[in-house]
């Protein structure tokens, strides 16, 4: 049988998307010294244009990427001087005076496989008087005593429940990558793109040309060119689906800043509009092109979405990696998943505009009267009537994440799951309150943030 592996993968942009989808490609199929199982992975990229943001927040899915890549995280955390990260906070969200958490990683151990946050709800509903949800998060708890240290592996307690991300400086982060992939066989090509070649049989991509009167050849492309979707948009007309009627901010500032003096929780520097329009394209893989990152779509900056959109995109492209043939079904699937995986993201973060109960502007009137996506009204009555989650995207956000958003802007249970009604509520109090001192004892065993970082050699510059 004829070999009709790839040969040629071209990346167009570089940046956090082109080296995120470049590394696991050199690291999967670069391998000079077999020429009949080598596959040319090249990232073409210019210096005249600029990448969106300074600095970049993640979810803990980076965590794994690395891992895939056989990344130490010490050291990315110093090459990509990264802080760590165990949520985000949202202060006068649902209210002017509220403020909550969304930890990662949920709310301690289960009991009979049923998350602690509905026993909580279940004392609450009998009159107990009990501190915060949150204070069984082990996440919150690390974060407002401002400690770090990372779970230790294998060890099922309580303080274990939780998870990381991390904040680091986008540059950095693209530099690393491109030092990754490089090392292991692809290539880079600086330059400006002035023109697509496309075949006049099937108006698959052919080449593409550029200004120093190059060509450069491929069967696969990749669109990594961001908010310009040089491929998808301008060559293969890929249309866009705008969602702005349901995410309706349309800018955000970026604000590089270093730090002075000791590590506070606020930064200061002037910002960097930026202007968006939030949606995705309707064929993210159309021929042999397929987009990745700002070029397939864009969900606000809220909860930190961006990068982990673009490890999705690339770990579901790497799994169907297309022969020669370019069979469309194999297009029409990545798509189906990519489809449903933005409209997940996008559900989750539409629950935060829409449950606030601000009206004090325009804005928040609208978002308030807003008609919102079938699956999250389903979300919102299932919790608010049975104080149960509805896992609508097994690999997005997970229960304890909605739970967490929900109780946060307010969404108080009507009834809670029955069979919570079978365990003796006196036990249930002495597992609360053993999780909760657990919990609260380990944290205040464990070091500032500053001194983890410290101890692993990544100190912020002054």
């Amino acid at each position: 049988m004829k070999n009709r592996a790839l040969r040629r993968i071209v990346i167009v942009g570089g940046g956090s998307a082109g080296w995120i989808t470049a590394a696991p490609l050199a690291r999967m199929l670069c391998r000079p010294d077999e020429p009949d199982q080598h596959c040319e992975v090249t990232l073409i990229e210019s210096a005249e244009i600029g990448t969106v943001g300074v600095g970049e927040a993640t979810l803990p899915t980076i965590r794994f990427y690395n891992q895939l890549l056989g990344i130490d995280e010490a050291d990315f955390v110093r090459n990509t001087r990264a802080t760590f990260k165990l949520g985000i906070e949202f202060q006068d969200w649902g209210r002017i005076g509220n403020r909550f958490f969304h930890g990662f990683g949920g709310f301690g151990p289960a009991i009979h496989n049923r998350p602690l946050w509905a026993y909580w709800l279940r004392l609450q509903a009998a009159g107990d008087n009990l501190p915060s949800y949150e204070e069984w998060s082990t996440a919150t708890v690390m974060a407002r005593h401002m400690r770090f240290v990372p779970p230790t592996p294998g060890e099922p307690s309580a303080a274990n429940a939780f998870d990381y991300a991390f904040h680091f400086d986008a540059s950095l982060y693209g530099a690393y990558l491109r030092d990754y992939a490089l090392q292991r066989g692809a290539r880079r090509v600086e330059g400006t793109i002035t023109r697509v070649e496309t075949r006049p049989d099937d108006g698959f991509v052919a080449a593409l040309h550029m200004s120093n009167g190059s060509r450069i050849e491929g069967d696969l492309f990749i669109d990594c060119s961001g908010f310009r979707a040089l491929l998808i948009d301008g060559a293969m007309k890929s249309p866009y689906e705008d969602w702005s009627r349901w995410l309706p901010c349309d800018r955000a500032m970026s604000v590089p800043c270093e730090r002075a003096g000791a590590m506070t929780p606020y930064t200061l520097d002037e910002p960097r509009r930026q202007r968006f329009v939030t949606g995705r394209r309707r064929q993210a893989w159309m021929k042999n092109v397929v987009a990745i990152g700002l070029s397939s779509g864009f969900l606000e900056p809220l909860e930190s979405t961006s990068l982990h959109l673009i490890m999705d995109g690339v770990s579901r492209l790497t799994a169907m990696l297309p022969d020669l043939s370019f069979q469309p079904a194999l297009a029409d699937e990545f798509n189906r998943q990519m489809a449903y995986r933005y409209e997940s993201v996008r559900d989750f973060i539409i629950l935060h505009y829409k449950l606030g109960e601000r009206r004090d502007s325009e804005f928040w009137r609208y978002c308030a009267d807003m008609p919102i996506p079938d699956d999250l009204a389903h979300q919102i009555a299932l919790f608010r009537k049975t104080g149960r989650v509805a896992v609508i995207e097994p690999e997005g956000f997970t229960e304890p994440s909605w739970a967490s958003i929900l109780m946060g802007l307010g969404v108080h249970p009507e009834r809670y799951d029955p069979y919570i009604d079978l365990v003796d509520p006196q036990t249930i109090r002495r597992h609360m309150h053993h999780v909760h001192r657990s919990i609260a004892r380990t944290v205040s065993s464990m070091p500032s943030h500053q001194d983890f970082l410290d101890r692993i050699g990544q100190t912020p510059r002054a």
